[in-house]
C-alpha cells in the first residue's frame, strides 16, 4: 500500500465536490481508493486556501541531483 499517494487534480476536485454535498471523508476515501488521511489533508488544504494544489517546496528535499 502506498502511504504517500497524491491525488491528481481531477480526483482531488472530484473529492472536494463530494465532500461539499455532504459525503463523509471515509465515503469519499473509499470511493476514490485512498486512505482517509489523504482526504482529510486535502479537505483541510481546500478550506484554508480554496485550492487543491500543493504549495511549492513541500516534501522532503532531494538527496540526489536532478
Amino acid at each position: 500500500m502506498d502511504h504517500h499517494r497524491q491525488l491528481d487534480q481531477h480526483s482531488a476536485w472530484r473529492a472536494i465536490g463530494k465532500l461539499q454535498v455532504g459525503r463523509t471523508q471515509l465515503e469519499v476515501a473509499n470511493t476514490i481508493g485512498v486512505p482517509k488521511s489523504v482526504i482529510s489533508r486535502l479537505w483541510r488544504r481546500y478550506r484554508d486556501t480554496r485550492t487543491v494544489e500543493r504549495r511549492q517546496g513541500q516534501g522532503r528535499p532531494r538527496s540526489t541531483s536532478p
